[in-house]
């Protein structure tokens, strides 16, 4: 508990805050409980969902289907991936990817299911084309 004193003297006019101090039981468990919050809070998915460099880990906002490609808008910034982003928000696949078939039946599932998507792109392609997908 913190104790505020003021000095009424104007000649004195002091702010005095007083603070018990821990015993050396409480102070170790405010060490830990520290601890654990800064690493429950590394863990968090505002943390590690996001799209950075080869890949983005979040979960599917729109799928925009066309008869020659399937592209991806994550909840992310695309545009911080190591590649330009269709209109500059999209993660496309091209309907002659021998993988199509399977890689649009898991983001479909994923959409369907709100799950997390693990997007891996492949670097410096325009507009970015992505190497796999894994479901959370």
């Amino acid at each position: 508990m913190k104790v505020l004193t003021i000095s009424a003297q104007p000649q004195n006019m002091a702010v005095i805050l007083n603070q018990p101090s821990f015993s050396s039981r409480g102070d170790g468990f405010m060490r830990v409980f520290l601890l654990f919050c800064f690493a429950l809070g590394l863990t968090t998915p505002s943390f590690s969902y996001a799209c950075q460099g080869i890949r983005c880990v979040d979960k599917i906002e729109r799928l925009y289907i066309h008869p020659d490609w399937v592209r991806i808008d994550m909840r992310g910034d695309e545009r911080r991936l190591n590649c330009v982003p269709a209109e500059g928000v999209f993660v496309q696949l091209d309907r002659s990817n021998p993988g199509f078939d399977s890689f649009y039946a898991a983001l479909l599932s994923a959409k369907a299911a709100n799950l997390t998507v693990n997007l891996r792109i492949y670097e410096n392609t325009n507009p970015c084309r992505f190497f796999y997908v894994m479901l959370e």
